[in-house]
């Protein structure tokens, strides 16, 4: 009891430090918008992970660095 005690003071401490709202209003306002949401078909899927890769690709090296590691 006292380490679910130690995590529910963690999660409140959190979101104190976050200025959460806590009241029931809020809480059911963003239940009711994500049981709203709009199932997404797999093509919608694949092009939203894509571009999530996109954003965080490594941008590509320098020519003068690809010259220098191939020979």
């Amino acid at each position: 009891m006292t380490k679910e005690k130690e995590q529910v003071e963690k999660f409140r401490e959190a979101a104190r430090e976050l200025k959460t709202d806590q009241s029931d209003a809020a809480f059911e306002a963003v239940v009711n918008k994500i049981a709203h949401a709009p199932k997404l078909t797999n093509e919608q899927i694949k092009k939203f992970v894509q571009g999530q890769r996109a954003k965080v690709a490594k941008p590509a090296r320098p020519k003068d660095a690809k010259a220098k590691h191939s020979k």
